[in-house]
Formats: structure tokens, C-alpha cells, sequence
């Protein structure tokens, strides 16, 4: 009985990620909000921190669709405070990363950029080319073309690492091609 009613937490948990992340991917960031909200809920009620990291995060990102800088920034500072007290990298480098978005499309470009930095300190080999390709636009947005030229620099060389493991991950594509 117990064994199966983990089973069905976790369906229930992955279902309405997955269907956030669905919604998400729709460009319907209002169900994707939903849905998010709902797996928070369980992970919070079950105790799976790490997802409750990354549903902060889903919601953070929803809410950078939705222009609410602000409200975006307090999830995301809520997903690295709980990527900080588990030590999950994937977490942190995500959290920070999309931190430092948020003041950039806020143009806070000192602020932008010293989440960057902050986010670069996390080894994520599966976000890794998204950080530096960030800083890379945020350095360049302050007219510091020396640091901006070495974050594309790494960014192209982690993408390229990435792709030589799994060429079909487009997003890795898609920051090496931002960063040439």
C-alpha cells in the first residue's frame, strides 16, 4: 500500500510538471502557471525539495513570459536558497542564471551581472553554455567587449562539448549560435 501510494504521488507530481512544462512550451503560460502551482503544491506536501526548487523555477519563468520581473526574481531567489541548502548544482546554475535574466531585461546591468557570475561558480554541463552565453550579452551590454569575448569563447566550447555527446540538444545549438 505505501509503495503504491508513492507511485501515485509521484505520477501526480511528474503529470503536472510535465503538463506545465507542455503548456509552457504552448506558449500558454497561464495553464503552465496551473500546473506548476500544483506540482509545488506536492512537492512541498511530499517533501521533494529539489522539485519544489525547480517548480520555483517553472513559476519563475512563467512570470519573465508574463514581464513580472520582480516576481520572477523572488522564485528564482527562492529555488537557489533551496539549491544552496541541498547542493544540487543543476539547481543553482539554473536559479542564478535566471536571476540574472530578470535584472537584465530590467537593464540592472551590474546586478545582471553579478548573478552571472554567481551562476558561473555551478558546474552544470547541461546549462553551462546558457551561462556563459548570458554573461557573454550582459558584459557586451556594458561595453565590456574583452569579457564578453571570453564568455562567448567558453560558451561556444561548452556547447561544443555538450553537442559532442548529444548532438540533437537544440538549445546547446541555439547558444553557440548566439554566441558566434
Amino acid at each position: 500500500l505505501s509503495f503504491q501510494l508513492s507511485s501515485l504521488i509521484n505520477m501526480s507530481r511528474c503529470l503536472s510538471c510535465y503538463l506545465g512544462s507542455y503548456f509552457s512550451d504552448l506558449d500558454n503560460h497561464e495553464k503552465a502557471k496551473k500546473y506548476f502551482k500544483k506540482s509545488l503544491e506536492i512537492a512541498r506536501t511530499t517533501g521533494y525539495r529539489y522539485g519544489e526548487g525547480f517548480r520555483l523555477l517553472n513559476l519563475a519563468r512563467v512570470e519573465i513570459q508574463f514581464k513580472n520581473y520582480q516576481t520572477a526574481i523572488k522564485l528564482a531567489l527562492q529555488s537557489a536558497r533551496i539549491g544552496d541548502e541541498i547542493t544540487r548544482p543543476q539547481l543553482q546554475s539554473n536559479s542564478y542564471s535566471d536571476i540574472s535574466l530578470s535584472y537584465l531585461l530590467l537593464e540592472d546591468y551590474p546586478a545582471a551581472r553579478g548573478f552571472s557570475e554567481k551562476a558561473q561558480k555551478y558546474d552544470d554541463p547541461t546549462n553551462n553554455h546558457n551561462v556563459f552565453t548570458l554573461y557573454g550579452i550582459i558584459t557586451l551590454s556594458q561595453k565590456d567587449t574583452e569579457s564578453a569575448s571570453a564568455a562567448f569563447q567558453k560558451a561556444i566550447a561548452q556547447a561544443d562539448e555538450i553537442l559532442a555527446k548529444t548532438p540533437e540538444l537544440y538549445k546547446a545549438l541555439d547558444a553557440k549560435g548566439l554566441a558566434q
